[in-house]
């Protein structure tokens, strides 16, 4: 509500109190309008703010309209505080409010001192863990190391104590009757060219390799020798000849230190020792190491092959043709020797769930049938009973001249630990002084 009568009235009283006529007077007429508008501007402002003021204090003075809200008749009548200062229930309410306050902000201390308390404890069992789990890494540390160790351990253990075969003993068996074989070839070799190449009986020859040959076999045997061979018959010389070869070939199979014998018979009496003392298990894989780190490095063919030539000196044989015949020779031995190494390596490395080993009967021993067989007996076809009953009887009765073929003994782990004798698998052949006497 504006009042332009009053404003006027005010504009022009206080344009006259600001300014004094005297001062008008001195004033230039421009600089009066200009100071007129300025004073006009001032005056105009701060009779909005009167007229504000006033029309304020008027509308507060009204009485307020009537309220609809029914009244209770028991109710009395509250004195309304004026405007801008708080009435109770605003008090109330803030006092409300503010123990709410103070109890959120205990019940949060209170929440927090509790999660400090479950950190503490945390962080102590995390230290407790922390230790324990150190103490479990070095233990651990501890277990692999001891592990590593037994492992290593248990390792040596069953090299000592495994029991599986390579090669079995039928295979060991056949190549024992191939080499036997290839051995009888040779011999019959030599026989023939003795008979194609003899010198006469009375060769200088001959009466120098006498004495040699008679070291080594005996007077009996060289003199049926000498006779044979003048009777075009190299029954008795084939036979010499397979057993020195056969010697040769167990010699090899049989030896852990070929290049030095004084060694090589240590090294035997060793393993024989520790066959008689030892579970035969352990025995067993102790010669397959032992094997396998002690190979032969060489092997004197070239002995084997004077021997033979001694023998064929003996026969009579030209020298122009032992030349040649020796050469031959050595080179057979060659291939005897590489199939004999290869049968020391099953016999001693091939097969440990028993011990194999090649016999190969003495000169001069007792013959007996019942693990030998006559190289040059009847067929059995032509043998009458009578005949074997006297050759079973005739057990240790007579003497072999010599062995013609390697024979095989197995003794397996259980007959072993049964402390039984080993088995028979292939019985050696043999040379009888009674085959010589019966021949014609």
């Amino acid at each position: 509500m504006t009042f332009p009568g009053h404003m006027i009235l005010l504009t022009r009283t206080l344009s006259t109190r600001m300014a004094p006529a005297e001062n008008w007077t001195n004033l230039t007429q421009k600089g009066r309008v200009e100071m007129n508008q300025r004073m006009t501007a001032q005056a105009t402002s701060r009779g909005k703010s009167i007229l504000l003021l006033l029309d304020t204090r008027q509308s507060l003075q009204r009485p307020l309209p009537p309220s609809n809200i029914p009244r209770s008749s028991t109710s009395t009548t509250r004195a309304v505080p004026p405007p801008g200062k708080p009435t109770d229930s605003d008090e109330l309410g803030t006092c409300n409010a503010l123990t709410s306050a103070e109890h959120q902000v205990a019940s949060l201390k209170s929440q927090m001192n509790s999660l400090h308390m479950q950190l503490s404890t945390r962080t102590s069992e995390l230290h407790q863990h922390a230790s324990k789990a150190e103490m479990l890494e070095k233990k651990l540390q501890e277990t692999k190391v001891l592990l590593e160790a037994r492992t290593v351990e248990l390792c040596a253990a069953q090299a000592f104590v495994t029991t599986a075969d390579s090669v079995s003993v039928a295979e060991v068996t056949r190549f024992v009757e191939k080499l036997n074989d290839e051995v009888y070839q040779v011999a019959v070799d030599l026989g023939n060219t003795v008979l194609k190449h003899q010198l006469p009986e009375n060769c200088l020859r001959r009466a120098c390799f006498w004495e040699v040959v008679v070291k080594v076999w005996g007077d009996a045997v060289v003199d049926r020798l000498h006779a044979d061979i003048q009777k075009e018959d190299t029954l008795l010389f084939e036979a010499l000849a397979q057993n020195t070869v056969l010697a040769f070939c167990l010699a090899v199979v049989r030896s852990l230190c070929d290049w030095n014998a004084q060694v090589d018979e240590e090294i035997r009496l060793v393993w024989d020792e520790i066959r008689k003392s030892t579970d035969l298990a352990v025995a067993k894989n102790w010669l397959a190491l032992t094997t396998k780190h002690s190979s032969p490095r060489t092997f004197n063919r070239f002995d084997c092959t004077m021997d033979l030539m001694e023998l064929m000196a003996f026969a009579g044989v030209p020298l122009d043709v032992l030349m040649d015949s020796a050469k031959q020779t050595f080179g057979k031995i060659s291939l005897i020797l590489s199939k004999a190494l290869k049968i020391r390596e099953m016999v001693n490395a091939g097969v440990l769930s028993a011990h194999v080993e090649l016999i190969l009967p003495s000169r001069g021993s007792d013959y007996d049938p019942t693990k030998m067989v006559d190289a040059y007996e009847n067929p059995a076809s032509v043998r009458t009973g009578a005949e074997d009953a006297m050759k079973e009887g005739n057990v240790g009765k007579e003497k072999i001249v010599c062995s013609t073929a390697l024979g095989i003994t197995c003794l397996t782990l259980k007959k072993a630990a049964a402390k039984a004798t080993p088995e028979l698998v292939l019985k050696p052949k043999v040379l009888l002084y009674s085959t010589l006497e019966g021949d014609p």
